[in-house]
């Protein structure tokens, strides 16, 4: 893996400085790539600047971070910016975490004395890479970690338009007649009271001479009526 695997972490917030010898980049940088994507932040040497002084910007960076990631082999223990960042860091009483990307068992030039009682994961004895970093994570600070953006809040939905309701003119009541109230009344109490009873004696009207008898209430009424005077009905 000859490219970078992203752009080193600059900044205020807490991150890990990663120190490692170039010739295992191979395998380095698959593994930083990863922690990087899970959200870690993580600063190597690639990310200094032309113009700046190589040991000014390691030392500041170092000095700044709150975790030492060391990527150990024996190639990396014959490498002499490798031990001095070790150095360093175990001088200053910052954490370190190594990762042995092979086994290493012989660390000389002080190695062995600053590295004395610090934890090492062993990268070259998983087989499982979910199991490697799930053990490597435990040995990072979260604080490194990039917070989580925070979702954009939705859009306000707008109130829908009251509708007006026109009030309708009141509807007019119809005029009931007396002849048709009348026969109202006669039908609602045989209605109520079903009870059969005696036909009322018709008495006709003065001075009428001819007469007809209703069919409904059997009332006499005169000829010349087009109701009955009783209950109403339409002769």
């Amino acid at each position: 893996m000859s490219e970078l695997p992203f752009v080193p972490y600059e900044g205020p917030e807490p991150y890990i400085f990663v120190s490692y010898a170039h010739a295992n980049k191979d395998k380095v940088y698959p593994i930083i790539k990863q922690l990087h994507e899970m959200g870690y932040r993580l600063w190597y040497d690639e990310g200094i600047k032309p113009g700046k002084e190589w040991g000014d910007e390691v030392q500041r960076h170092l000095e700044n971070a709150t975790l030492m990631l060391l990527f150990l082999s024996p190639v990396a223990v014959e490498r002499k910016n490798v031990r001095s960042e070790t150095q360093f860091a175990w001088s200053k009483d910052i954490p370190i975490l190594c990762v042995d990307l092979v086994e290493t068992k012989e660390l000389k030039y002080g190695l062995a004395l600053w590295l004395s009682l610090t934890q090492r994961v062993l990268f070259y004895s998983y087989t499982d890479e979910e199991q490697f970093y799930e053990k490597l994570q435990k040995g990072l600070p979260k604080k490194t970690m990039r917070p989580e953006p925070t979702p954009e809040p939705l859009p306000a939905s707008k109130p829908e338009p009251k509708v007006k309701l026109e009030k309708s003119a009141p509807k007019p009541v119809p005029v009931i007649s007396d002849s048709f109230s009348s026969r109202l009344r006669y039908n609602l109490t045989n209605m109520l009271d079903p009870s059969p009873k005696p036909k009322p004696i018709p008495i006709l009207p003065p001075n009428t001479e001819s007469c007809c008898y209703c069919g409904n209430c059997g009332a006499k009424n005169p000829a010349n009526n087009n109701y009955c005077f009783r209950c109403g009905q339409y002769l």
